[in-house]
């Protein structure tokens, strides 16, 4: 009997260093960001996050940092109490290596989106309206260099071209804010102070004295009675001590 005892204990305790492998292996570290940014396609991506910290300044100012390293800007910011909200602006071929930094970050990220929209074919019908503009453009330049039109003809002419200046000044500052978007990634990241404290003791607190408050005046009525049944039980003593205590005077 205690041979086997002592085989059971031995499982048992061959077992635990198993056991503490599993729990420890309860959280795996994030996977590796695998943004498609290397492709012939038109894309811009947004990425948002929340990131909840006790140290809320320090977490901001690395991110904010590291952004900078990425040969990024902060393209917005605002800053309150107890949040704040940046909008970065981080090169797209750089955009794994900087969501793996933030990622690094697991255990205060609450929430993570990422947003890709392809804009392929705006692009590609953009660029191809512009090479229409600029060839008509420059044949209107080439009829203008003739020697037979007469002033009216030219005066035509140029109020064309102007009107195709104008037109390709707006188509090509519609390009470059593509080229923006695509080359820029635009990441937000809120950043919230850690409420847990508050939420563990607080509402601890708040709801034991709301039980308390509530229990008391549960209990107050049948209190009353109680204290009055025992009133009533030690009457007869009472009264019979207050008799024999003037007798005795």
């Amino acid at each position: 009997m205690k041979k086997r005892l002592f085989i059971l204990l031995l499982v048992l305790f061959s077992l635990f260093p198993l056991l503490a492998s599993c729990s420890d292996g309860g959280e795996l570290p994030p996977e590796a960001n695998n943004v498609e940014t290397d492709t012939d396609r038109k894309i811009y991506y947004n990425v948002n996050y929340t990131i909840e910290s006790e140290n809320v300044v320090t977490i901001k100012n690395s991110i904010s940092k590291k952004v900078r390293e990425f040969g990024g800007y902060i393209s917005n910011s605002v800053d309150n109490e107890d949040k704040s909200r940046y909008v970065y602006r981080v090169p797209t071929n750089k955009l794994n290596e900087f969501l793996d930094y933030v990622d690094s970050y697991s255990d205060l990220v609450i929430d993570k989106t990422i947003e890709s929209t392809d804009i392929t074919t705006k692009y590609s019908q953009l660029s191809a309206r512009i090479a229409i503009l600029e060839s008509s453009k420059e044949a209107y330049i080439k009829v203008l260099n003739e020697q037979t039109l007469s002033l009216s003809e030219i005066m035509s002419i140029k109020e064309k071209v102007e009107d195709i200046d104008s037109e390709l000044l707006v188509l090509y500052n519609k390009l470059a804010s593509m080229d923006s978007q695509i080359d820029y990634s635009t990441i937000t990241i809120n950043y919230k102070d850690d409420p847990k404290f508050f939420s563990t003791y607080g509402d601890y607190l708040k709801s034991t004295g709301e039980i308390i408050y509530q229990a008391f005046f549960y209990i107050l009525p049948y209190g009353l009675v109680v204290s009055l049944i025992i009133f009533l039980i030690n009457l007869p003593t009472y009264i019979r001590k207050r008799k024999s205590k003037k007798i005795s005077k």
